[in-house]
């Protein structure tokens, strides 16, 4: 199943670890058995790929980006920390 309107064609797969039943309306989880395991691990292996030169570099922008933002934010609670209660 692919998000709709999703410009990165986004395709959301079943949980691999459990499968979720309805019963009377609620949802209850319960273990997955070995050969659905296989077919969901297959299906993931079949969909990855590797990526290329300009995958990766945009994956490392992103990476790099996300931990400079979490980290600035850190500083700057510890910053107004130190400042409030010294």
């Amino acid at each position: 199943m692919t998000v709709a309107g999703s410009p990165w064609g986004i395709t959301i797969l079943p949980h691999a670890a459990t499968s979720i039943n309805r019963v009377g309306g609620a949802c209850r989880s319960q273990p997955m058995g070995f050969r659905s395991f296989l077919k969901s691990a297959n299906a993931i292996f079949k969909l990855s790929h590797k990526s290329d030169r300009a995958e990766f570099t945009l994956y490392l922008k992103l990476v790099t980006l996300g931990i400079a933002l979490v980290g600035t934010i850190g500083f700057i609670i510890r910053l107004v920390g130190n400042i409030f209660f010294g």
